[in-house]
This record gives C-alpha cells, sequence and structure tokens, in this order.
C-alpha cells in the first residue's frame, strides 16, 4: 500500500532578493508528530526552492494533504499562491492553513476556496488529529479541539486547544532540511523556549499562550547547538525566544552548560526588564561568559501612561537600569520601542525619543529598534485601534500587505515619518564615531567628513535636547537615498531600512 503524501509548506517571509534568517521550525515542529502515521512527508521551504512548482510535479503523481503555517504580512502572498497551484493541479489534496495568522483570523481565512480547514491556536495535536480522521474517513470533527472548517455551507470553529508544553514531544529532526543554507551572517535562529508569562496590549501572545511559557530542557538544548555547531560551525545564535530570561534558574543551568561544553559562540537574546533586573552580578557574568553579547529590550515607550496602558509591568526607569546594569557586564542593550499609538501619538512619540536620547547618555553603545504600533487582531488594544478609526484589511489577500513596517493608520501624522528618520537614521547612529565602520566604501569619505564637521554638534544635541533644524540629517540623508538610487540598494546607517528591518551581528 502507497504511503499518503503530505507537504509542509512555508512561504517565504520577505520579498524576493532578501534574506531570511530562519528555518521553518513551524514545519519541524509538526512533522516530529506525524513520523509515526506511515506518511510521505515533503518539506518545501519557498525560501529555498522557490520554484517549487517542478519539483512537486516531478516527486508527487498524488497529494493528499497540504499543510501550510503563514504569518501576516507577506508569507499570506506565497501560501495563497501555493495553495491555488495545488487546486488547480491537485485537487483531490486537504489544503489546511495554521500559523499565526489563521490562528487569530480563521473564518476569514476559510472563507477562500483554496482553504478547507484552519488549525488556530498550538498546531501540533490537533493537525495530527484531523490528519487521522480524514484518513480513517471520519465525517464528525465537533471534537477536534483548535480546529475549524467548512460543514454544509457554514463555518464550523471549534474550541481552542489550551497551550501545552511540547517537550512530551519527540525532538525535531533536522536532517530533513539543509541546515547550512539558514547561516546568515554566521548566524542561527534557535527557540530554546516558548510563549510569555506577560500580557502586553499590543501582543497576540497572550492570547495565544495564556501567559504561559515552556523551555525545552537544558540537555536538548545543548544536544541541539552541539549538532548544529558541527554541521555549520556557526559563530553566533539568535535566540528568538518570545522571553528567554524568564526564570533565571533555567537561564543561568543553560549558560552553565554552554560554557562546560565549550561550544564557543556568542549569542542575543529578548528579555523583559522586570526578569533581567532579578539577575545578579553574578548572574551577568556567567551570561557574558557563556557568549550573550547583545540584549533585546522591550522598553517600548518613554511614557509611563503609555506603558501603563499597555500593561506592559514595567518602567522607564527600570529600562534604564536594565542597561545599565549591562553596560558594566560589556552586555550591549538594544532597546525595542514602539511609537504612535492611537492616544496621543505626538507626546507618545517625543517621550520615547527623549528616552532613548537618555540612554545613549548613560550608554553611548546601546542600540536601539523603532516601530510603528500595528493593530493586530486577537490583542488586548485591538478594539481601541478600531474605535480610532482604525479599518482593518477586508480580506486575506489584502493582510498579505499589512505589517508594521509599512501601515498607515489614520492617527499618524506625515512628519512622524521624517522625524524618525532624522533620529533613527542620523542623530542616533552619529552618536558614535565607529558609523564610519559600517558605510560602503563610497559613502566613507562623506561619513569622515560630517563626522569632523558635525559630531560634536551632535553630542550637544543630545546634552541639550535640542533637534530642531535638522540641517545635517537632511543633508546626510540626501546623500545616502543618492547611493541607494545609484547602486539600487536599501543602505541606511541604523543597520535598517527605514527603522524597519532586525539587524542581529
Amino acid at each position: 500500500m502507497n504511503k499518503r503524501v503530505l507537504i509542509l509548506f512555508y512561504p517565504s517571509t520577505v520579498p524576493e532578493g532578501e534574506s531570511r534568517f530562519s528555518m521553518p521550525y513551524a514545519l519541524l515542529y509538526l512533522e516530529r508528530v506525524l513520523r509515526d502515521l506511515n506518511l510521505d512527508i515533503i518539506i518545501i521551504d519557498e525560501d529555498i526552492l522557490p520554484d517549487y512548482q517542478d519539483e512537486i510535479e516531478k516527486r508527487c503523481n498524488q497529494i493528499d494533504f497540504v499543510g501550510i503555517s503563514t504569518m501576516t504580512g507577506h508569507q499570506i502572498k506565497g501560501a495563497i499562491n501555493f495553495s491555488q497551484f495545488i487546486r488547480k493541479n491537485h485537487s483531490q489534496a486537504k489544503i489546511i492553513w495554521g500559523g499565526w495568522h489563521p490562528s487569530v483570523m480563521p473564518e476569514q481565512t476559510l472563507k477562500e476556496d483554496y482553504v478547507d480547514y484552519v488549525i488556530h491556536g498550538q498546531g501540533e495535536l490537533a493537525f495530527r488529529e484531523l490528519i487521522t480522521a480524514i484518513s480513517e474517513e471520519r465525517n464528525d470533527l465537533s471534537g477536534i479541539k483548535g480546529l475549524a472548517y467548512k460543514f454544509n455551507d457554514k463555518i464550523i470553529i471549534n474550541q481552542r486547544e489550551k497551550f501545552y508544553d511540547t517537550n512530551i514531544f519527540p525532538s525535531i529532526n533536522f536532517n530533513l532540511i539543509d541546515v547550512k543554507r539558514y547561516i546568515f551572517n554566521n548566524t542561527l535562529v534557535y527557540f530554546a523556549s516558548h510563549g510569555c508569562v506577560y500580557e502586553c496590549g499590543f501582543c497576540a501572545m497572550s492570547t495565544m499562550y495564556n501567559k504561559k511559557w515552556f523551555p525545552k530542557s537544558v540537555e536538548l538544548i545543548i544536544s541541539d547547538l552541539t549538532y548544529l555547531k558541527s554541521e555549520t560551525g556557526f559563530k553566533y545564535i539568535n535566540f528568538q525566544d518570545d522571553n528567554f530570561f524568564v526564570n533565571r534558574k533555567f537561564t543561568i543551568s543553560l549558560c552553565e552548560e554552554i560554557i562546560e561544553a565549550a561550544l564557543d559562540f556568542e549569542f542575543i537574546a529578548s528579555g523583559h526588564a522586570k526578569n533581567l533586573l532579578a539577575y545578579t552580578d553574578v548572574d551577568l557574568e556567567i551570561i557574558y561568559k557563556a557568549g550573550c553579547r547583545k540584549i533585546y529590550v522591550g522598553a517600548e515607550s518613554g511614557s509611563q501612561e503609555v506603558l501603563d496602558i499597555i500593561n506592559k509591568k514595567e518602567t522607564v526607569e527600570e529600562n534604564f537600569a536594565v542597561a545599565q546594569s549591562l553596560r558594566r557586564h560589556h552586555i550591549t542593550t538594544v532597546f525595542s520601542t514602539m511609537v504612535c499609538l492611537p492616544m496621543n501619538p505626538e507626546k507618545d512619540l517625543k517621550l520615547t525619543l527623549n528616552m532613548i536620547r537618555k540612554a545613549k547618555l548613560l550608554d553611548e553603545q546601546l542600540e536601539i529598534l523603532i516601530f510603528y504600533y500595528t493593530p493586530f487582531p486577537q490583542t488586548p488594544l485591538y478594539n481601541l485601534a478600531l474605535t480610532s478609526g482604525f479599518i482593518p484589511p477586508p480580506t486575506l489577500e489584502a493582510w498579505s500587505n499589512y505589517t508594521m513596517f509599512n501601515s498607515d493608520l489614520v492617527w499618524h501624522k506625515k512628519h512622524f515619518k521624517h522625524r524618525l528618520e532624522y533620529y533613527y537614521n542620523y542623530f542616533f547612529p552619529f552618536y558614535n564615531k565607529s558609523i564610519v565602520e559600517i558605510a560602503p566604501p563610497e559613502l566613507k569619505s562623506v561619513v569622515k567628513l560630517f563626522l569632523n564637521t558635525f559630531f560634536k554638534l551632535n553630542r550637544w544635541r543630545f546634552r541639550s535636547n535640542f533637534f530642531y533644524f535638522p540641517f545635517e540629517a537632511r543633508l546626510m540623508l540626501f546623500f545616502v537615498r543618492r547611493y541607494n538610487k545609484k547602486h539600487n540598494t536599501r543602505f541606511c546607517f541604523s543597520g535598517t531600512w527605514s527603522f524597519y528591518e532586525n539587524r542581529y551581528f
């Protein structure tokens, strides 16, 4: 008897020509709970295999199931194209969507004729049960938690499964993909834990994970990193956990094991100010010795009023305290901030930029990320956005153009973007003379000229908090735009384009 064929598809997360940093972990997580079901499982990552159509036709005479994991934004484009290709050429295949976007918008997703089922919430158990039910030709799907489906021209959305500890599942199989192809600038992405104990108003984590956090076992993490090191020779790890530092005992134990295993890499991770302030100087010495060189801190806003409204559970002063603490241990602090919420966005922007200014005076090596607040469904602040005039994308396809990078919200003022551009791509990066190191050869002479001419002026602006008449910023950005136009690139001094794409190392 031939095995049934299941294709697990991960749409491209970035526009063509740009590099993605992460492995398709969502697919690897699914495969580990399906490997005993006698299926022929084929994993396709669109970034690695953009011309997947010919490959599928070569390998598959018949496809029984298709599982697609997608987030809100660009990934939806690839998910739609793949689903339509499957529907046209393999009409008998059951097409199942899962991931962040279908989880928060299951009904709208199911309205499309190229989507048969949606897994909403944590997906492993629901996906396995659905595949089993279809294989056994069971008609009653009402008992599958976390499943949404069509029945008699109606959309049925079953109760969501409670978040569960994934340590109950087998280890993922990295041999299913070519891990060497997921190295970018000698950096590899890894997850040591999932979930978050906080419920910030702008984040869907609180809805999805219900304030639960589950780390992998330290033994499994060391085993994975040892294998990946031997296969790829990575020099840096980007721990993309939502909150790496939730549990002090876990973090210190992991760092001690990294030191003991002599894995010899540097890493970055993210943390909440409250958690990070619980670590002692001795703890931070261990964390540094294990290789930690950079920590992203969700500073969010320089307005305490905003921090309280978004339920951040921290103070502006605690953000400063974290920056000072990490500085003492030679760990770079990265303030991740979010500006322009619907309530008094002008004041919020001003206070947040001032918070970053003060933090730079405390630690000139401090780095920043600035994002616009972007409303996402099933987040606590979503209704506030709706009542403030936000009109959500009307269709699944329309959501593919919706990201925190290009949202145009009714409460945004035209001058916000210009102001942010001056700060983010001139004032902040040109606070350090080391900025010349990242300048392309054609701009180095211009950068040196600006540093020689305006460096003291920029330092004075920081000390006096006087950023009016930003003539030097406008002039420098003129040279940057001219360079980009000539070379068809997206270079900028913040390391990100239009203050949006994460820079790792």
